[in-house]
């Protein structure tokens, strides 16, 4: 009925009503009907149509789909291969970041990572994973203490883009102060960053207030 009342509303041919057929017919039928559903779009439709959104959406429902039968390594060519034909899809850059990782390719993760602030200068989130690679890369890859410096460096400016963008944003904080600890010259900082942690802890949901005083307490 919901179906029905979408389609009525925005059109057979709208990207969203696609995606949501394709649910549907995983739901009512099986993955394999959903799979062919899109399939069949993609070849006889979107392939050769200038409807871009309609193609990605999909596009990332199947990768979606099939990936319960892959691994990583596949998962992470198709969505690589998917943002060659769709630099602009910040989503594909997140997704492929978050799967170099938990591989721990910590490197083209920071590109990845990268090209999603770029796309979204305003996405605190994203500064904030960015800081979180940077900071395991400087721990678990650079070899030089200079370079590892350098890279927990950028962590920090990372991090403190997301708090700027987001003046309570807890895990923004938290990597300003994990960071800081470990620079001899952010004792500052860090006293700004215990502060802010010590007021998310007072104020904020039950959840951040647990997770901001064990890290205080771990600092």
């Amino acid at each position: 009925v919901l179906y029905n009342t979408l389609r009525d509303r925005f059109g057979e041919h709208s990207p969203k009503l696609y995606a949501m057929k394709a649910v549907l017919l995983q739901i009512n039928e099986s993955d394999q009907a959903a799979i062919d559903f899109i399939e069949k779009m993609t070849n006889e439709k979107l392939e050769y149509d200038t409807d871009s959104v309609s193609y990605v959406l999909l596009q990332k429902r199947l990768i979606a789909i099939k990936a319960k039968q892959h691994d990583k390594e596949w998962l992470l060519h198709q969505v690589l291969g998917l943002s060659e034909k769709f630099p602009l899809d910040a989503e594909l850059w997140w997704f492929a970041g978050n799967i170099y990782l938990e591989l721990g390719q910590f490197e083209s993760a920071t590109y990845c990572y990268e090209e999603v602030v770029i796309l979204l200068p305003f996405d605190y989130v994203a500064f904030a994973q960015l800081a979180e690679t940077l900071y395991y890369k400087a721990l678990r890859v650079d070899k030089s203490q200079v370079k590892a410096r350098t890279t927990l460096q950028s962590s920090l400016n990372n991090a403190l883009r997301s708090i700027e963008i987001n003046e309570l944003y807890l895990k923004g904080w938290s990597f300003v102060a994990q960071i800081c600890s470990q620079l001899d010259d952010k004792a500052e900082l860090l006293k700004v960053a215990r502060s802010k942690l010590k007021q998310i802890s007072e104020s904020s949901n039950p959840q951040n207030k647990v997770t901001a005083e064990l890290i205080l307490n771990k600092l």
